[in-house]
């Protein structure tokens, strides 16, 4: 009952977003579950624990220093706010790490730090609904995949698993040369390069300097120039 509301919530508030409500709530309840393994088998303080299982997610690139990102409709507030109220939630938090941890858990500041770190690392994929069904799309972090840097002429694009997704392969998209790096693109190569470009500055924070936004950039100088 808790998934369904939850996805009615998200359908209704920000169907558009590639990170949910019910990705904030599994995200959580991993971070109680491995705070509450260091507490009791490793001896950890509850503090001192739930800095542990938090700490796989200083991995991933979050945003620049007062830069947020965008949840389509909603706000980590509203998040945070919906994920406390659900309170067979709030209480399996309270059971596995503790009130206090779990009030750190549900703040806005902590969701809103998840945030930055799911939406930009998060990658989407189609995972195969029915048959004669559309698949349904949806979004997975995977910590390779998020180390990548972006080109718009990539050199490998992903394939996601046939029966589930949960699997990524990077295959090449050209013949490379020994010692060149692997790129993504993180927008759709097909774009305009300036909706590529704003794309990758207000979802992403940076100005794309890849060698075919180079000379794009040359061609339309002169261009004006002429």
């Amino acid at each position: 009952e808790l998934l369904v509301a939850w996805r009615h919530w998200q359908k209704q508030k920000s169907p558009n977003s590639c990170v949910g409500l019910e990705a904030f709530g599994r995200c959580l309840a991993e971070v109680a579950s491995t705070a509450r393994t260091a507490h009791e088998v490793v001896g950890l303080d509850s503090q001192s624990a739930l800095a542990a299982a938090l700490k796989p997610f200083d991995r991933l690139q979050g945003p620049p220093r007062g830069a947020s990102v965008t949840l389509h409709g909603t706000s980590p507030a509203e998040v945070a706010a919906e994920l406390a109220g659900a309170k067979e939630f709030r209480s399996r938090l309270e059971a596995a790490v503790g009130t206090e941890s779990a009030a750190t858990l549900l703040r806005e500041e902590t969701i809103e730090a998840l945030a930055g770190k799911l939406v930009l690392n998060a990658a989407s994929f189609a995972v195969p609904f029915r048959e004669g069904s559309p698949p349904l799309r949806a979004a997975g972090v995977f910590v390779l995949l998020s180390t990548m840097n972006h080109s718009c002429a990539p050199s490998v694009r992903l394939e996601t698993s046939e029966d589930t997704g949960s699997e990524v392969s990077m295959l090449t998209t050209r013949d490379l040369e020994a010692g060149e790096p692997l790129t993504l693109a993180y927008v759709e190569p097909d774009w305009p390069g300036n909706e590529r470009r704003h794309q990758l500055s207000s979802h992403w924070f940076f100005d794309c300097d890849c060698p075919r936004c180079e000379a794009e950039g040359r061609i339309e100088e002169a261009l004006c120039a002429g």
